[in-house]
């Protein structure tokens, strides 16, 4: 009988980096092992100091890092890939790597296999690199069925079209102006009167006041939207979150988020992209971009009448060809 593989899954405590990880280790349908990566300041070193030792995370997630080690390591982001491969170093010689995201240029000679995203401009290709479109996702079809039935109560009636608006907020390189406000809001109520559909809408921790203005936009246009779950003030109760992609028809969301974009378009249902032209980052941008020239998802605005919308059904399925590439190292 073979011997079950060591995996290890380093989940970085921020969602957007941690989900990566996770949801390509969940793609391979092997038996893993989660070790949550929480910092302190030293993480805050240039990444070559910081890899030298695992000071920096915290105490709790230091003892998580004990024997028997890993045959395959599966990390995201370049404070975990550090971390990576300070254990590869020091404790566990012949173990795999597997990075999603540029951990950067020095440390290429260390993985097995590092995902990048086409819209990350990379001055020399590899052999351990592979290039993806957006960021890797993996929703099981039983967590969809499971939600359908959780949040029937709250879903199951509405009328249809529904759409869910995903709304991010302003990033470190972009703030969500009220310009944008005006604008989203705007875009989001023709669509849903055009359509005589129902809106429902979540948000992000980055969200803030953002909400409010667009609710006001809304109220304006007469639409009172079916249920609203504002992060900033519902801790105690469940995220809607997966609620959101069972009942959904389509989806709406603001592109400053990549994770967030990629898992929507990975589900084959109409997506709309709010990116106007200000409003990114240029990497963002090229990401959007390249989700709409593939038909993954339409820019929001630009597709209104039902009769084009069964063009934007295509599955963005960029955990599959990470998949094939690990099944070849192990």
């Amino acid at each position: 009988m073979q011997k079950e593989l060591i995996i290890w899954v380093l989940v970085d405590e921020r969602p957007g980096t941690g989900k990566q990880a996770l949801a390509v280790a969940k793609s391979l349908k092997l038996p893993f092992v989660i070790k949550e990566m929480a910092w302190q300041y030293w993480a805050n070193l240039p990444t070559q100091l910081s890899q030298l030792s695992k000071l920096s995370l915290n105490k709790k997630s230091q003892e998580e890092l004990r024997p028997p080690w890993p045959e395959l390591i599966i990390s995201s982001g370049r404070r975990a890939a550090a971390i990576a491969i300070n254990i590869k170093k020091t404790n566990a010689p012949n173990c795999k790597l597997v990075q999603i995201m540029d951990p950067g240029a020095f440390a290429h000679k260390n993985f097995s296999l590092i995902v990048i995203p086409k819209h990350d401009k990379l001055k020399e290709e590899k052999e351990n690199i592979l290039r993806i479109i957006g960021a890797p996702s993996f929703t099981e079809d039983k967590e969809i069925l499971n939600a359908k039935i959780r949040w029937k109560d709250f879903f199951g009636s509405l009328q249809r079209p529904i759409f869910g608006l995903f709304i991010g907020g302003p990033t470190k390189r972009r703030p969500f102006s009220i310009n944008h406000t005006r604008e989203l809001g705007e875009l989001v109520s023709k669509l849903v009167l055009v359509s005589h559909g129902q809106l429902i809408i979540t948000t992000s921790p980055r969200t803030g006041k953002i909400l409010d203005s667009i609710l006001a936009i809304f109220e304006d246009r007469g639409i009172q939207p079916a249920y609203v779950y504002d992060n900033e003030k519902c801790d105690s109760h469940e995220n809607p979150y997966m609620g959101f992609l069972s009942y959904s028809d389509q989806f709406i969301v603001t592109g400053d988020s990549t994770s967030m974009c990629s898992e929507i378009c990975s589900l084959g249902k109409p997506t709309h992209i709010f990116a106007p032209a200000d409003f990114l980052a240029p990497k963002h941008e090229r990401f959007v971009h390249s989700l709409i020239e593939e038909n993954y998802a339409s820019l929001l605005g630009s597709v209104v009448e039902d009769r084009y919308i069964e063009n934007y059904l295509k599955k963005l399925d960029t955990t599959t060809h990470i998949v094939k590439r690990i099944n070849e190292l192990i």
